[in-house]
Order: structure tokens, then sequence, then C-alpha cells
């Protein structure tokens, strides 16, 4: 059996360097400022994208998926040389992109009974699922069959989390992911939320009253969880996502390293478009996944 294929949406984030080391297939969301004209993702530099966004403030710019024939012509053009292939999406909770990349597969398997194909609902976003996917790929290094790789990461998802916080809750309030009284109060009180996406779905981790303590206090968020669940920061792998800012979220990076002690790098993920309509130019976090023992 020939090594599996791994393909992502591009809500998974992973820059261009590490998806073509990795051998992995990116299929991509689509933007626009207009609601009318509509590009994919990868066509235009995500900071150039933050750059729009902060010079237009009050524009709110919208995605659209992949759509099922996409997904069906990525998929084709390995399952008819008989290649596996395992598929990650953004959680099913937020977008489409599952259950249009599952249709494409029910397609696939309509016209070629034989192929090996799966398509999996990572519960996860950005850079913690584009890490799931470099797991993925380390597997595949392993020589780790398609199933057991698909057993393995079914698990390895379920330890992914992130913590972040953002400029202002515009952007999720216009997306209707929050509340509407949230929005009003973060607006007059300038609060700068702490967001936790566990199970598929963003969710409350507290309040900070400037950019400088909502960062503290994303990295004891962090500390908190570890220590309440007795964990270990060697047995993770972590990530910082940033927006507009790479300066900030450099400076962020050194201090989560020192802050929990970590010997090995850091990924080092920009959100790219597809996240950054909901949370506008300003998200920086930290996200954490399980390793892989091999």
């Amino acid at each position: 059996m020939k090594p599996f294929k791994i393909i992502c949406d591009s809500a998974c984030d992973l820059p261009k360097d590490l998806v073509t080391k990795y051998d992995i297939d990116v299929v991509s969301f689509y933007v626009s400022f207009d609601d009318q004209n509509y590009y994919k993702e990868q066509e235009k530099s995500t900071q150039d994208f933050y750059q729009q966004m902060v010079d237009h403030p009050g524009v709110y710019p919208k995605t659209s998926m992949p759509t099922v024939e996409e997904y069906f012509h990525v998929f084709e053009q390995y399952v008819k040389e008989d290649i596996p292939v395992i598929c990650i999406c953004i959680s099913s909770k937020l977008s489409g992109s599952y259950n249009g990349a599952r249709l494409a597969k029910q397609d696939i398997l309509e016209k070629y009974p034989q192929a090996k194909i799966e398509v999996i609902d990572s519960y996860l976003l950005t850079a913690i699922e584009g890490m799931l996917a470099l797991e993925l790929a380390r597997m595949r290094e392993n020589q780790v069959s398609f199933e057991e790789a698909i057993t393995n990461i079914e698990k390895l998802k379920e330890t992914g989390k992130i913590y972040f916080t953002i400029g202002s809750v515009d952007y999720l309030a216009h997306g209707g992911r929050i509340g509407r009284l949230k929005s009003i109060l973060g607006t007059i009180l300038k609060i700068k939320p702490i967001i936790v996406f566990k199970n598929g779905e963003i969710d409350s981790a507290g309040m900070a009253l400037t950019r400088n303590k909502s960062l503290i206090k994303v990295i004891e968020c962090v500390k908190q969880f570890f220590k309440k669940n007795l964990l270990k920061f060697s047995d993770y792998l972590f990530g910082i996502g940033y927006g507009y800012k790479k300066d900030e979220a450099e400076n962020f990076a050194k201090q989560v390293k020192e802050e929990l002690a970590l010997k090995e790098n850091v990924f080092f993920f920009q959100i790219g478009s597809t996240i950054a309509v909901h949370t506008g130019p300003h998200p920086i976090g930290i996200t954490f996944l399980k390793k892989y023992d091999v």
C-alpha cells in the first residue's frame, strides 16, 4: 500500500514552507471584502489582508468554504492512483467545510469503490488544526498505516486547545459568535476577552482591561489548565498564533517559552484570513496539542 496523502482546508494556516516540506495539499477557502468578489485565501498574502482590515475599520470581510467539486477534484487525483487519502477539516461547528469534504468522499466512493479515503472533523481550527496535520505527517514518516493513523488522529484531536485574546469583540459579534449583550459590554468598557477554543467552539475564559494584561492572562490560563489536569508541558507541542503584529507575537513567544520553561521550538503561525474575519486584525494566543508517541 502506498503512503497516504494528507489534505487540509486552508483554515489550518500552515505556512507554505511546511506545506511543501511535508507534502500536504491545501483546499482553499474564499475571502471577500465586498460580499461580491471572492478570491482564494492563498491568492493574497495574509499580511496584506490584515493591512486592509486595519486600513478599513468597520468593514467586515466574509468567507466562503470550498465546494464539494473542489474537494472531489483534489481527492480524485490521488485515489485513481490507489493512494489513500486523509483529509482534515476545520471544526464542523464553525464551518461547512467538513460536510463538503464528506459529500465529496461519498461521490468518490461511488466512482472509485476501492478508494481508501477518510475525512476527519478536527473540532479544531487555525494553528492547532495545522499542528494536527503535522503530527499526521510524522506518523506517515514513521510508516504508520492508514488505519492506525486515523485512530491516532482521532485521539490526538481531543487534546488540542487554544487560549487567545483579540483586539475587540466587534468582529466576533458581527459574525454572531457571541451574544449581543457581551458585545455591547465589551465595546463600552473596551474589555479584552480571553477566549478558549474547546469541543469545537469558542467559550469565555475570562477578561482583562488592557492588551498586556490579556496576554498575561492567556499564559495563566494555560498554566492553570495543565496544573488542574496534572499534565506535563514536555508531553505537548506548543504554537503561537498571531495576526497583524508579528513583533508583538515574537515577544509573546519568548515570554511563553520562559514562563512554561519550554525547551523545544514553538511553532509560529500567522492566523489566516478564514479565521481573521471573525477575530479581527489582532488575535494572538497559545495553541497546544499532545505529541504523538512514535
